[in-house]
């Protein structure tokens, strides 16, 4: 990320200001943005603009030094490359929310794991599977048989067979009701299937176990799951609570 050599940082508008498409242009903005939006600089100042990554629309464009200030980093950088990430919430009314950057691009309610079997905490997607079986034969401890075909849109980010996916069989959501998945309306589990394949770098991409000590940058997209339901900062910026989720997710109760 950034210019070869150069050590990116973030700030943050406190003015109004523009988005331009290069260090020169004064005729055509980009956009014009508010304050308090996030930017990381991604090399050196270029005449009275600088280089800048956008995560709320995963694109570098330039800014005017005027009306940028240094801050911290937000705490949902660090976990997603592109801007992308998902905040579950455990508690009830449990539902997701699909993140680009600091900025809710889609939410909806979820069904979670009975008897807290969704664990909090941060993970990715580790393997997706359009149309899957799910047999209780391959969970050890689940709580009851069962045998389901056709469950569209699964995608794995536990190793414990926990998955992101369509849940056809429930009527009602934000409660408990599953082994540890995140179970979902059809045209939830939809947009979340496309939302988390955008830009993949991977034909496969599933649900794998994060935290700090493995948070090397990752091809796929992250999450993050809480247990206390309060929000964690990072120097700059909201990460909006998680009860346990996709891509790079976050999961709390």
């Amino acid at each position: 990320m950034g210019a070869p050599g150069f050590e990116s940082w973030w700030v943050s508008t406190f003015l109004k200001t523009k988005l331009w498409p290069n260090p020169d242009e004064m005729a055509e903005p980009i956009e014009t943005v508010d304050v308090e939006r996030f930017f990381r600089v991604e090399g050196p100042q270029e005449g009275y603009r600088v280089p800048v990554w956008d995560p709320r629309e995963n694109r570098v464009v330039y800014i005017g030094v005027e009306a940028i200030g240094p801050v911290g980093t937000p705490a949902w950088a660090d976990y997603a490359e592109d801007g992308r990430w998902i905040d579950v919430t455990l508690s009830i009314p449990q539902h997701l929310v699909a993140m680009q950057g600091d900025i809710s691009v889609f939410r909806d309610l979820v069904t979670a794991g009975v008897q807290q079997k969704t664990k909090p905490g941060f993970y990715r997607i580790m393997r997706r599977v359009y149309n899957e079986t799910m047999d209780s034969r391959t969970v050890p401890d689940a709580t009851h048989p069962y045998l389901l075909k056709d469950v569209m849109y699964t995608q794995y980010f536990a190793n414990d067979g926990s998955a992101i996916h369509q849940n056809w069989w429930a009527s009602s959501w934000g409660y408990p009701a599953s082994q540890g998945c995140l179970g979902m309306r059809t045209a939830g589990a939809k947009f979340m299937w496309g939302f988390l394949l955008r830009g993949a770098r991977r034909h496969h991409e599933a649900v794998a176990a994060w935290c700090p000590a493995v948070a090397a940058r990752h091809p796929t997209h992250g999450c993050q799951i809480e247990a206390d339901g309060s929000e964690r900062g990072g120097g700059a910026g909201p990460l909006a609570r998680v009860a346990g989720l996709i891509g790079r997710q976050r999961i709390v109760h």
